[in-house]
């Protein structure tokens, strides 16, 4: 991981990145002795906040425990649902720190995607650091947030071998359900528009999704 952080730490000054970069993990890196993935897809802001980073700055928790955000109550919510289908006995801040690979696939920040810097490259430069991760380690499930991680995670993972949806219980908006060899990913809305954790409509929909996942 120290050389993943360097990595990025120089990319993001060659490709000129105005607003800096997050770790590639919020979490401890005991997490890769887990084969289970959360996956964002890069810090938002319009500025750079320099004390989001630093060499091993999760390895004592997990970003999303660090604060009761809407967000993060939603993302806590998920790892829940992972914690119980995995039959994991110890506590929730344990499980998020050690048992959970949570990543931002693209650490680089920007104010949206849309206006990503430099965005081929960024995004070429990402693609190769995760193919070296991949190569060495491989989840068995995912849980990627938003339509753009999905995707990115599926190619990353490919080749892709099925895929459907269903219901999220919140209009029109689906959950995604993709398997590629080895793995199955689970795509869900954003969070931070959809809060469809703790959402009665949703729940069934949700226990469904996470008993797929996780091969249940």
């Amino acid at each position: 991981m120290i050389d993943y952080y360097g990595r990025i730490e120089a990319a993001c000054k060659e490709l000129g990145h105005p607003f800096g970069f997050n770790p590639l993990l919020l979490c401890s890196q005991e997490s890769f002795k887990s084969d289970l993935m959360f996956a964002t897809l890069n810090p938002a802001g319009n500025r750079d906040y320099p004390d989001h980073r630093g060499r091993g700055l999760y390895e004592n928790g997990n970003a999303y425990l660090n604060s009761q955000t809407p967000l993060n109550n939603q993302i806590q919510q998920a790892f829940a649902h992972l914690q119980r289908r995995v039959g994991y006995t110890g506590t929730p801040r344990e499980f998020a720190r050690t048992q959970i690979v949570t990543t931002q696939l693209v650490p680089f920040r920007s104010p949206n995607w849309a206006s990503l810097h430099r965005p081929e490259e960024s995004l070429a430069f990402v693609k190769d650091l995760w193919a070296d991760i991949f190569s060495s380690w491989k989840p068995r499930a995912v849980v990627a947030v938003g339509g753009v991680t999905l995707d990115l995670v599926t190619e990353l993972l490919g080749p892709e071998l099925s895929r459907s949806s269903m219901p999220s219980g919140w209009g029109h908006v689906q959950i995604y359900l993709r398997e590629c060899k080895g793995t199955r990913l689970l795509g869900l809305p954003h969070l931070s528009r959809f809060k469809i954790f703790g959402r009665h409509q949703s729940e069934p929909y949700l226990a469904k999704a996470f008993d797929w996942v996780i091969g249940e």
